[in-house]
């Protein structure tokens, strides 16, 4: 998906990385494993990080590998998802000192049977995360969680100690909503630090973004924010 390309020639990737040096960061890394070394042809400059257990594993499983990244303020943003700039300026900015987590709330204006579990859904209650993964569609949900997550200082160092000191013992265990702690989601961790008591706020971002499902929904997007620019002038 990251190399999935646009009428223009920029692929998924390159979005990305538009997106962060935009708002001047620089220090930046890919977790992966499928078609990895193709994306390193591609980006040679990109520091990367490899999940040899990709095919029997998702996306904590590729954070546990990329464990020793997270100093500092640190922003996870899914490989298969694009946004403009002002998405990640706003993430930053909403509150450095804490977790904040990009939300669309226009979910809720699509069509979807009541009750349907969906994956990527929150509830949000006065800007604080109260849900987050896997959760029936009803009037309670605030929006959907896009993929990308700003952390601070003291929520990485958790994330740290977390690793070093459970993460190995809970291998092939149920952990949150994963029947599998190596099959676990970015929701499934935050659901984790919010029963540790961290406060989790959610962004809601707008319509700046999309999930690139195929290889129509990055020129989908592009010829959207492009109309939105002209509408603007």
């Amino acid at each position: 998906t990251s190399l999935i390309e646009d009428q223009y020639g920029e692929s998924v990737l390159k979005w990305i990385l538009n997106a962060f040096k935009s708002n001047n960061i620089e220090k930046i890394s890919f977790v992966g494993g499928y078609e990895i070394e193709k994306i390193g042809k591609k980006f040679p400059d990109l520091e990367f990080i490899y999940n040899a257990n990709w095919k029997n594993s998702s996306v904590l499983e590729s954070l546990y590998h990329a464990r020793k990244l997270l100093k500092g303020p640190v922003i996870l943003s899914y490989g298969d998802i694009v946004y403009t700039s002002d998405v990640v300026e706003k993430i930053i900015n909403y509150n450095p000192d804490g977790i904040s987590v990009a939300y669309d709330s226009k979910f809720k204006a699509k069509p979807f049977n009541h009750g349907e579990i969906k994956k990527n859904l929150v509830k949000v209650n006065e800007n604080l995360i109260q849900e987050i993964g896997f959760l029936p569609v009803d009037s309670n949900i605030s929006g959907e969680f896009i993929g990308m997550i700003y952390f601070d200082s003291t929520s990485t160092n958790h994330i740290i100690n977390f690793f070093k000191n459970h993460y190995l013992g809970l291998r092939g265990k149920p952990f949150k909503q994963a029947k599998e702690i190596e099959y676990a989601f970015l929701t499934d961790l935050l659901m984790y630090l919010k029963s540790e008591g961290l406060a989790i706020h959610g962004v809601d971002i707008g319509k700046n973004w999309a999930e690139i499902n195929d290889r129509q929904s990055l020129p989908k997007f592009v010829m959207g924010t492009k109309s939105e620019t002209l509408e603007r002038l």
